[in-house]
């Protein structure tokens, strides 16, 4: 029988005894095949553990949960602009840096009610003006500039002029829309302009509400809705949190009046408040019934001889 033709089993009984003649240890089959599988088992460890150092270098490079987030940049907010006012000038500033220097250099008012008022704007980079900021408060509505461009932008030195129909004595306030800070105010009449006086107090009407300065801090606020003629809601806030002033602000029920179309004018019935009274931000609430009324005006006028706001029932005539 040729080796090829030997079964396994005998071939490997011829093995043992040749490697018994030479004095090497039997061939052991398990052993050789419980070798292997420990090769393959190291190579397959060896492989897992290359795999898994790739991964964790992988993730280093990706974004992966071993790599920091990358740190955040907020947006830095700009600084508010402030405004300084010093008689008929007022400085504009956005932190320690100087903007812009508007000055009101002349004020005219004649028998007609036209005012007319020149603005001296003298920056030192792009500002804008808008010229609808700056309203004429006097015994009637206040007043905007009549045909005046909606902002303009001043890069170095430039004189404004600026046109109002039927105004008359009273205060020019540079306003600061969204808010009831006051850039500016000053007293204007036929010849006189100079910064409000500190003690003085004054309206400003702006749609439903009307706010009442001191100076040129805001005292407080009195919005007004006509439900129908002769049905009114008033409410009354508080604005000290805009500035030093710490005493009470109150409005008096009796200080509004219903004007009619003929012009008459009809006191508010007994209500269930004579006064509003709120300070430090607080807000009150009330209203007011007419008997017998048309379609008209309410009037608020808190002094004699000057009215603060006036509000229309919706059928009113312009």
């Amino acid at each position: 029988m040729s080796p090829e033709q030997m079964p396994l089993s005998q071939r490997l009984k011829q093995l043992d005894e040749v490697q018994a003649a030479r004095g090497m240890p039997e061939f052991d089959l398990d052993a050789v095949i419980r070798g292997g599988e420990r090769r393959r088992q190291r190579r397959h460890s060896l492989v897992l553990g290359t795999s898994a150092a790739a991964l964790v270098v992988a993730g280093l490079f990706t974004g992966g949960r071993w790599w920091p987030d990358p740190p955040v940049h907020e947006t830095p907010v700009a600084a508010p602009l402030e405004y300084a006012q010093n008689g008929g000038s007022v400085a504009v500033s956005q932190g320690s840096d100087p903007l812009a220097r508007v000055t009101v250099r002349s004020v005219s008012l004649d028998a007609s009610g036209r005012g007319t008022v020149v603005l001296l704007v003298d920056a030192d980079g792009d500002f804008t003006v808008q010229p609808s900021d700056f309203v004429w408060a006097g015994d009637s509505l206040e007043q905007t500039p009549v045909g005046a461009a909606d902002e303009v932008t001043v890069n170095g030195v430039e004189t404004l002029n600026l046109t109002y129909d039927e105004v008359s004595a009273g205060e020019l306030a540079w306003t600061l829309p969204g808010t009831d800070r006051l850039a500016a105010a000053w007293s204007v009449g036929e010849s006189v302009t100079q910064a409000v006086a500190g003690d003085e107090v004054w309206y400003l009407q702006d749609g439903a509400t009307v706010t009442a300065y001191q100076g040129s801090e805001a005292r407080g606020r009195v919005t007004v809705s006509v439900a129908a003629a002769g049905s009114v809601h008033v409410r009354v806030a508080s604005s000290g949190e805009y500035g030093s002033w710490s005493d009470h602000f109150a409005v008096r029920a009796d200080d509004f009046v219903w004007s009619g179309g003929d012009l008459s004018q009809q006191a508010p019935e007994s209500s269930g408040w004579r006064s509003l009274s709120v300070r430090d931000g607080a807000v009150r609430e009330g209203d007011l019934r007419f008997a017998g009324v048309g379609e008209g005006y309410l009037v608020w006028a808190p002094k004699v001889g000057e009215t603060a706001g006036v509000w229309s029932s919706a059928g009113a005539a312009d």
